[in-house]
């Protein structure tokens, strides 16, 4: 058994699917310890892939003049992979799951979350990083109102052998199917293999 999305009446029809064919062909690749699966409120583009949060920049050449800031907020991108800094009203849910000996995922407690529940700025997401939260690991953000947007958004961090593998995808409803849209991080063969799972089953 591997992992699983709850169904809502904000998901599409075949959104949720898609998901659900991703983490189970992603688990069976890479066999993860731990597998997160996290539903985001609204739908969010290609900028969340390795975006670490807004530091402060000072600019002490400035500070003396009147009306001049001397502090700048400007997005950062780090080497080491840290978590997306989704606010927690945006964070509508999140889900473990372990992998046990036989192969198998159960749902398991939340001893430490990916997503904290209160507010705090950004700048303190700079150094939660992925590969510090687990060596073997999934960790699946998708958007959650797919049925009003008629898109949607997946976000896929994988921790492997001390190595991190990030992509995005979104996926856009034409006439009642879903296509791949704007890809980053994937080739768009690997994400179709993905969709199509398991092998020999083609994603409608």
């Amino acid at each position: 058994m591997f992992p699983t999305v709850e169904r809502t009446a904000d998901d599409a029809e075949g959104f949720v699917e898609a998901v659900d064919r991703v983490l189970a062909g992603v688990c069976f690749r890479f066999q993860p310890e731990l597998a997160c699966v996290i539903r985001i409120r609204r739908w969010f583009d290609h900028r969340w892939l390795r975006f670490s949060g807004n530091g402060r920049v000072r600019f002490p050449f400035f500070s003396g003049l009147r009306g001049s800031p001397d502090v700048s907020l400007d997005p950062f991108r780090q080497d080491r992979l840290t978590f997306p800094p989704f606010t927690p009203n945006r964070v509508a849910s999140e889900i473990h799951w372990g992998r046990w000996l036989d192969g198998n995922y159960a749902l398991v407690p939340r001893h430490v979350r990916v997503h904290r529940p209160w507010r705090e700025h950004s700048a303190h997401n700079l150094h939660r990083r992925v590969a510090d939260f687990t060596s073997s690991g999934l960790f699946v953000w998708f958007s959650s109102t797919s049925a009003a947007d008629c898109r949607a958004s997946l976000l896929v961090y994988i921790v492997s052998d001390g190595v991190t593998i990030p992509w995005f995808a979104s996926l856009l409803e034409r006439d009642g199917a879903w296509q791949v849209g704007e890809i980053d991080g994937l080739g768009r063969l690997e994400l179709q293999e993905l969709l199509d799972w398991p092998p020999g089953v083609h994603s409608t």
